[in-house]
C-alpha cells in the first residue's frame, strides 16, 4: 500500500477540486458575465490523470519484479 502512496494524494487533490467545483457554484453578476471557478475543472482531470498513471506504472512496476 505504500507505493500507491502518490496516486492515492492525487486522487484525493483531484475529489478536492471537484468538490470545491460543486460547492463554489456559479453565478450571473450584475452586468451579465457567468462567474465560475473554471480553473478547478481541468485541474480535477489533469489531477485525476495522473493518479491512473501512477498508480499503472507502480502496479505494472510491481508485477515486473515478481
Amino acid at each position: 500500500m505504500k507505493k500507491y502512496r502518490l496516486s492515492i494524494v492525487l486522487l484525493f487533490l483531484s475529489m478536492v477540486c471537484y468538490v470545491a467545483f460543486q460547492i463554489t457554484g456559479s453565478y450571473i453578476d450584475e452586468n451579465g458575465i457567468l462567474v465560475e471557478p473554471f480553473a478547478l475543472i481541468p485541474l480535477f482531470l489533469l489531477l485525476l490523470l495522473f493518479a491512473f498513471i501512477t498508480f499503472a506504472f507502480q502496479y505494472l512496476k510491481g508485477r515486473r519484479k515478481r
